[in-house]
């Protein structure tokens, strides 16, 4: 996380008008107006603001305290600082959000991390998550990436708490030709 928290001004520039209509628009009709979204890995808080903006409730945290803040100053809701595992709520979500975040874990950690993060979900909750696409592992400009695709997923899921049901390539929202996203809706 140290990374994000010395760039945090440069991702939160980068990143804060990536335009996620077509991810918006798969993601939001499966909750009801008003739900509670739990945004994973929130960033800067770009979506947290969207779904608040659009009357949804929502909490939000993220690993790196400077992000943390930022979003929390965006938003206008107490951005909570901690990682995937450690979550710890008394709320129950309508569906969880995590847009680039799960990513940075390695492959043999996610099952452990969205068992957890799923665990806060309501009875019939839905978990939405993207990665870039791809079937391997790289550490790039200072960073980890997982990429996923469908047979990697496929390997994945027999430890899953959720069920598979619906996956989808989309462009990236800022522009870069060279890449895809491998977005994955559980429930």
């Amino acid at each position: 996380m140290s990374y994000y928290d010395l760039n945090a001004d440069e991702f939160y520039k980068k990143s804060i008008d990536a335009n996620l209509s077509d991810l918006y628009s798969e993601f939001l009709p499966l909750i009801d107006k008003g739900g509670r979204i739990l945004d994973a890995g929130c960033g800067s808080g770009r979506d947290s603001k969207y779904f608040l903006d659009n009357g949804y409730k929502v909490d939000a945290f993220d690993a790196s305290q400077t992000l943390v803040e930022m979003a929390s100053n965006l938003t206008g809701i107490k951005v909570k600082c901690h990682k995937f595992i450690e979550l710890d709520s008394v709320e129950k979500y309508d569906a969880i959000w995590a847009c680039a975040s799960l990513l940075c874990l390695n492959h043999n950690e996610l099952a452990d991390n969205i068992n957890h993060l799923s665990s806060f979900l309501k009875l019939g909750g839905i978990f939405c998550m993207s990665f870039k696409h791809g079937d391997n592992e790289i550490d790039a400009n200072e960073r980890h990436y997982n990429n996923m695709n469908e047979d990697k997923l496929n390997i994945l899921l027999p430890d899953l708490k959720l069920s598979h049901q619906k996956t989808w390539i989309s462009k990236d929202a800022l522009g870069r030709v060279e890449m895809e996203w491998f977005n994955i809706i559980l429930a």
